[in-house]
């Protein structure tokens, strides 16, 4: 039961664990994409990001080189840009860089992070909750499995309980047979006779 309890435990972990951030990660893209629809780069119009998020919209010149129409305050200044759409975990934040061709052949780039403590906090939440039902499950299933062979043993107690008062001066009694039609009752009429 213990085996099946962990393992059991740990599928329903990583299955909840990964939809959650498969559907957090689909909030994101889904997010960046709003904004990268609603920027304009000429003239400049950019959706603004809510309370939390930070935003760099840029595109590149004709050289190459990358300009910057609008970023947020703050770390996303120090996030490196990847070279292709992608989700971006690093220096505390959790983002989605997307491109949008529609600016003269140029691509106009979103850089859009969030903090990853919400994600991280939710998912130690869930780990510490699936830790303890785990180890109630672990207990419930101790106790159970206690009981259980308890009952299951009680009528071989019963049976040797009975052979054992019976000696040289009682060879005349019997076991009482208990008619289940199993082992048990087969046993009992072999030591009876």
């Amino acid at each position: 039961f213990i085996v099946i309890n962990l393992v059991f435990g740990r599928l329903i972990f990583q299955y909840f664990k990964k939809g959650y951030i498969e559907n957090y990660n689909k909030y994101l893209y889904t997010r960046a994409q709003t904004i990268l629809d609603k920027t304009e780069i000429n003239p400049d119009i950019i959706a603004l990001p809510d309370s939390g998020e930070s935003i760099r919209v840029f595109y590149h010149n004709n050289q190459r080189q990358p300009v910057l129409v609008f970023q947020s305050p703050g770390i996303i200044s120090r996030l490196q840009v990847p070279d292709h759409s992608v989700l971006i975990d690093s220096l505390g934040q959790y983002g989605v860089y997307l491109k949008k061709e529609n600016y003269d052949g140029r691509p106009v780039e979103l850089l859009l992070t969030v903090s990853d403590y919400s994600l991280k906090h939710t998912i130690n939440q869930f780990t510490l909750l699936m830790v303890a039902l785990t180890g109630i499950s672990l207990l419930a299933s101790a106790v159970s499995a206690y009981f259980a062979s308890g009952w299951l043993i009680r009528p071989i107690r019963s049976i040797a309980m009975q052979a054992a008062e019976i000696n040289t001066e009682r060879l005349g009694q019997r076991i009482r047979i208990k008619e289940s039609h199993d082992e048990l009752e087969q046993l009992t009429k072999t030591i009876n006779e």
